[in-house]
């Protein structure tokens, strides 16, 4: 019989020597391969097979070529093109299809010798590639995640390699093994010690993900062929306990062993395949073992419905229960559950969990002494959630429970503003940090400083009134952002009966009334007025102009300092740039409608961003929030 793949780490070989030489695609970058370069591969592959397959005495000059094993496995997994990869599978199975075993040569006596036993002049492709995946060392067996980077690329590009020996391993019949000399209940063996010893890293890994899907697609295709007892294999290794609840649905698991409603704690629940990658195959596997082994359906339809599908009364009036069992998006976010109409809550909250001063702020309060109705714990346990949740989604129905706005009860479906959401959730938060000795994250973060001017003309007798603000309310009428900031500092000017009373010169003299900011916040909130109310219809209304704003706007125009510099007609001064980074939408109509969030991603990446050009200008919407300052 032909040996397993040894469990220690190896790799691709890539020494060159004359004829094929392997290597060459292993030394490629990714972003190397153009689709042309690509193309020119595959079409090279293809007239090759079709060689091998019109002038099939050419297959034993194909198997003493030197370093024709190196250079299979190069493509399979060196290539760092995925579809160079998957034709090359395609290929190698259509020969492997349509060459009679009838039609070989013997091998020419003067070719030279490699480092893998030649096939018989009899034996066929199917021999030829089987021993070679099955003789040739490489990292997929190791049971850690491989620090060296060309290894990482081989378990990263691996699924073709796994296809390719799921073709041939499928559904071998008891001669066909014999034919082959290959040990099936020995290469089930191997895949079950590897999945026992195989080390799962705490961080979520892709490349982990890759290979488990690979040895799962091949324990299927083992599972599938003739002779084997899955009955036997399942009670042996316990195969169907160990997918369910490790492998597929830890969460499911833990709920049906909990005594508690809730367990106490933060507990993981990470399924091993959490990526649809693995997910699908661990699937496969199941049907397999349940294929033409009623004691394996039998026990795999208990497990279902123990899991999922048992009565639990607490529940029963519950018509929308649903377990979030769901697994964490790819993105690493985790969403908020809607509970009809707090998409407001929602929207906001998210913003304010990604901007990092005020998470490290609220997550850090000490809450000892706390009184049952604050809303602080509730919020910690939503950012708590947001960060280390392994679920796609957090209920906060503490935080729905606890929440007043302007002093009563929300109703959870019934729509409320974002934007008074906003302003009552940081005042009552900064309240409640202050009682607690910490720092009044949201005022330090969001308040700035009107200046309300009034500029008497003739004596030039400047009257000052500062205002600390925590969002800037703009109009929408205006069309764009800086237009609406003009307008806001443009100012009125009291003249005639409405002339201002200069305190200094005790006479009425026209005066520049005007707004501007004297001390801009560290994140600027901008809302946008899209609510109105008709009185002579006595109903609420929503203006749907189109309105705009930049990415990047310079806020030193609208300063008192840049009023001031512009009416002297100085040059410029420095900037005061705001990055816009988060934008609360409302959809629908005053009435009624849905909010959402758009929030850009300030996690950090290798990715380089110069090349990429700007996102489309984002939609209208009813608040801006925040735009962040840049140094």
């Amino acid at each position: 019989p032909l040996p397993h793949p040894s469990s220690s780490p190896s790799h691709v070989s890539l020494s060159h020597s004359p004829g094929l030489s392997a290597g060459i695609c292993a030394r490629q970058e990714e972003r190397s391969v153009s689709a042309k370069n690509a193309t020119i591969a595959r079409e090279a592959l293809e007239l090759l097979v079709t060689c091998l397959n019109l002038r099939r005495l050419m297959l034993n000059i194909f198997y003493t070529l030197p370093n024709v094993e190196d250079f299979i496995m190069d493509i399979l997994l060196g290539c760092p093109h995925p579809d160079i990869r998957l034709s090359a599978v395609e290929l190698f199975c259509q020969l492997i299809q349509f060459v009679d075993r009838e039609c070989l040569l013997p091998v020419f006596p003067e070719a030279i010798p490699v480092k893998r036993p030649r096939p018989t002049p009899v034996d066929p492709p199917h021999t030829f590639f089987l021993g070679l995946l099955v003789q040739y060392q490489t990292p997929l067996w190791s049971p850690r995640l491989p620090e060296g980077e060309g290894q990482r690329n081989q378990w990263r590009r691996c699924a073709e390699y796994f296809e390719f020996r799921f073709q041939l391993l499928q559904r071998l019949s008891l001669k066909d093994q014999e034919d082959l000399e290959v040990d099936i209940h020995q290469m089930i063996v191997e895949e079950v010690r590897w999945l026992e010893s195989v080390v799962f890293p705490s961080a979520p890994s892709l490349e982990l993900q890759c290979v488990l899907a690979g040895h799962l697609r091949l324990l299927q295709a083992l599972m599938s062929c003739e002779g084997i007892d899955k009955k036997a294999y399942e009670q042996r290794y316990n195969l169907i306990p160990d997918f369910m609840s490790d492998y597929l649905f830890p969460a499911s698991k833990l709920i049906l062993d909990s005594c508690e409603p809730k367990p106490a704690g933060i507990v993981s629940i990470r399924p091993r395949c959490w990526d649809v990658i693995s997910r699908v195959p661990a699937y496969e596997l199941l049907v397999e073992l349940a294929t033409g082994c009623s004691e394996n359906m039998g026990s795999i339809t208990s497990w279902l419905s123990e899991m999922h599908h048992r009565h639990n009364p607490d529940k029963a009036k519950e018509w929308e229960f649903l377990p979030p069992v769901i697994g964490r998006s790819h993105c690493g976010y985790v969403g908020l559950k809607n509970a009809g109409a707090t998409c407001y809550m929602n929207s906001i909250m998210q913003q304010l969990y990604l901007q990092q001063p005020i998470r490290e702020v609220i997550l850090g309060a000490e809450m000892d002494d706390e009184d049952e109705n604050a809303i602080l714990p509730e919020l910690q346990c939503v950012f708590g959630h947001l960060m280390e949740s392994m679920l796609q989604y957090y209920s906060p129905e503490g935080f729905w429970k606890k929440f007043k706005l302007w002093g009563e009860p929300v109703n959870v479906r019934e729509q409320q503003d974002a934007h008074d959401f906003f302003c009552n959730l940081t005042d009552q938060l900064d309240e409640r940090l202050k009682k607690k000795s910490c720092h009044p994250v949201f005022q330090e973060t969001f308040a700035g400083t009107f200046l309300d001017q009034k500029i008497c003309k003739g004596c030039n007798h400047t009257y000052e009134r500062e205002e600390s603000f925590g969002s800037l309310s703009l109009p929408v009428k205006s069309k764009t952002l800086e237009e609406s900031l003009k307008e806001y500092v443009k100012g009125d000017w009291l003249e005639g009966d409405n002339a201002y009373m200069c305190e200094k010169c005790q006479e009425k003299r026209d005066t520049l009334k005007r707004t501007c900011f004297k001390a801009l916040p560290s994140v600027l909130v901008v809302h946008l007025k899209r609510f109105g109310f008709d009185w002579e219809a006595n109903r609420a209304i929503k203006y749907d102009d189109f309105f705009e704003f930049p990415w990047v706007i310079d806020m030193e125009p609208y300063t008192v300092d840049g009023l001031a510099r512009r009416e002297k007609g100085e040059g410029d001064s420095e900037k005061k740039l705001y990055e816009l980074v988060g934008i609360v939408v409302h959809s629908g109509q005053a009435s009624a409608g849905h909010y959402y969030s758009f929030i850009k991603d300030r996690r950090p990446t290798t990715l380089s961003s110069s090349s990429i050009p700007p996102p489309p200008p984002p939609p209208s919407s009813s608040t801006t929030a925040p735009a962040t300052s840049t140094p």
